[in-house]
């Protein structure tokens, strides 16, 4: 099945997880998602994460009573529409939506944008996540 497949059907989890104050998500495990888990864990979007028999259990910051910071999740490429962009278009739109994370895929492996900024790469955007 395509990455994109499971990195689809892990942001919906996430989006719901999020909207519906859910106290943790099951996801299968691939190599990539956790990769994934980690920059989300660093940037202290999820509380925590544990793999267990193939499968990550995603601890969510969200509760009834902790409002999340986080407003949503989207997918910009698709196995259909690929969206690429260079060091220069990543500089500015990240400088023109300072409330927006991108993930990116590069030839150094998936990165948060603003590493991507700091190692001068581009790549394949593969979602935002909007604060």
């Amino acid at each position: 099945m395509s990455n994109n497949f499971f990195l689809g059907s892990f942001l919906g989890r996430l989006k719901y997880a999020n909207q519906h104050h859910k106290l943790f998500v099951i996801q299968r495990s691939t190599r990539s998602l956790s990769i994934i888990l980690k920059i989300l864990f660093k940037e202290n979007i999820i509380k925590n994460y544990l793999i267990k028999n193939n499968y990550f259990y995603i601890f969510m910051r969200s509760s009834y009573f902790y409002k999340s910071l986080i407003k949503g999740f989207v997918l910009t490429s698709k196995p259909s529409k690929r969206v690429y962009v260079t060091f220069y278009e990543l500089e500015s739109i990240l400088y023109k939506n300072k409330f927006c994370k991108l993930i990116l895929s590069t030839d150094r492996g998936i990165m948060l944008g603003s590493d991507a900024i700091k190692l001068r790469l581009g790549g394949e955007i593969l979602f935002k996540i909007i604060s």
